[in-house]
C-alpha cells in the first residue's frame, strides 16, 4: 500500500496559509486604527448629554473646538467647554493638572481621548491638536 505524501502535508500547509492571512488581517486592522486617529469609539454626544452616568467607565474619542475655560484650580486642573466639530453641541471636559502643557486657545480643534468617570464627567486622558 502506497501513501500519498502530499495529502499528509496539505492540512499543515492550509493551516499555515490561514494563520498568515489572519496575521495580515490583524496588522491591517491595527494600521487602519492608527491612521484613522484612535482606538476608541466616537463619543455619542447626544446620548451622553441625556444620561452621562450611563457611560461611566467607558473610553471615547472626541474632536472638539475649544470654546472657553469654565474654571481652573491650581494643582487640580481645569474645566473647558468645547463644541463638537460635527454638530457644534457643547461638551464640557475635565483636564487634570497633570496635563500642565495643555494650553488651548478658543477656536483651536483637538482630538481628545476621554474616560467617563463614575460621576459621568469626561476626563481628558490624551489630546492632539488638529
Amino acid at each position: 500500500m502506497k501513501t500519498n505524501s502530499k495529502s499528509g502535508k496539505s492540512p499543515l500547509l492550509w493551516m499555515g496559509v490561514v494563520a498568515a492571512i489572519a496575521v495580515m488581517a490583524l496588522i491591517g486592522i491595527v494600521a487602519l486604527r492608527s491612521v484613522g486617529g484612535g482606538t476608541h469609539a466616537p463619543l455619542p454626544v447626544a446620548d451622553f448629554a441625556q444620561t452621562p452616568k450611563n457611560f461611566s467607565g467607558n473610553r471615547y474619542e472626541f474632536e472638539g473646538r475649544i470654546d472657553r475655560q469654565l474654571g481652573f484650580e491650581e494643582g487640580v486642573g481645569r474645566i473647558i467647554l468645547t463644541q463638537a466639530v460635527d454638530d457644534e453641541s457643547p461638551v464640557p471636559l475635565y483636564v487634570a493638572a497633570e496635563h500642565d502643557n495643555f494650553s488651548p486657545n478658543p477656536g483651536q480643534v483637538y482630538r481628545f481621548s476621554l474616560r467617563v468617570d463614575g460621576d459621568g464627567i469626561l476626563n481628558v486622558e490624551e489630546y492632539e491638536k488638529l
